[in-house]
């Protein structure tokens, strides 16, 4: 029994001096690791780096918020868009940087027109996703230049993009002409989100 526990320990050491040495030769793959650290070795007997080296981080949901000043339209529609085509690796989240306080009836009504319930949806604030209290998503994408303006800076590796949509709230005309601004706005959205999912391999 002892000699085993000795082989075992002996194993071990030689396999952590292997995995260092062969991220060492490789030192500029592992520049974008998390801090603070101090060496390849200690960062691979991190929980992330052995995540990171067996794949196990890419099975987790990516947590997506679509971000745009109200948070009753766009953000809306496009949340509940990718909670239906986004499947489970992703979680669609939306706010906004001054939130409307409710959901738009009509961003409600083009959602049905396609079988989508977001009526339960509902508007708050971007700072409900900040730290402490918050928990951060892993990619904010902006549906409105003001809201891609304000929006707070996260720590971490939140990622960013931008889709700029006219909002269909501005619309004006007959309760019928401004659905077929909501219709369009939510088919260029549901557009843009098929072919992110596409190049994602989603979709």
């Amino acid at each position: 029994m002892a000699r085993l526990a000795t082989d075992v320990v002996g194993n071990r050491r030689r396999l952590r001096k292997s995995a260092a040495a062969a991220i060492s030769q490789f030192r500029p793959c592992f520049r974008l690791r998390p801090r603070p650290v101090k060496s390849s070795e200690q960062w691979l007997r991190s929980d992330q780096g052995l995540d990171t080296i067996l794949g196990m981080n890419s099975s987790e949901p990516r947590r997506v918020l679509f971000l745009c000043t109200g948070n009753s339209c766009r953000s809306q529609m496009a949340e509940g868009l990718l909670r239906e085509l986004g499947g489970r690796q992703f979680v669609a989240l939306s706010a906004g940087s001054k939130p409307a306080g409710y959901v738009h009836p009509m961003a409600v009504t083009a959602m049905a027109e396609l079988g989508y319930d977001i009526s339960d949806l509902a508007s708050k604030s971007i700072d409900v996703f900040l730290p402490p209290n918050g928990t951060p998503p892993d990619l904010i994408i902006s549906v409105c230049s003001s809201a891609e303006k304000e929006c707070p800076n996260f720590p971490g590796a939140t990622q960013r993009l931008h889709w700029p949509f006219d909002d269909p709230a501005h619309a004006e005309g007959t309760d019928e002409e401004k659905m077929v601004v909501f219709r369009r706005v939510r088919d260029e959205i549901r557009a843009r989100l098929a072919s992110y999912l596409a190049d994602h391999g989603a979709a």
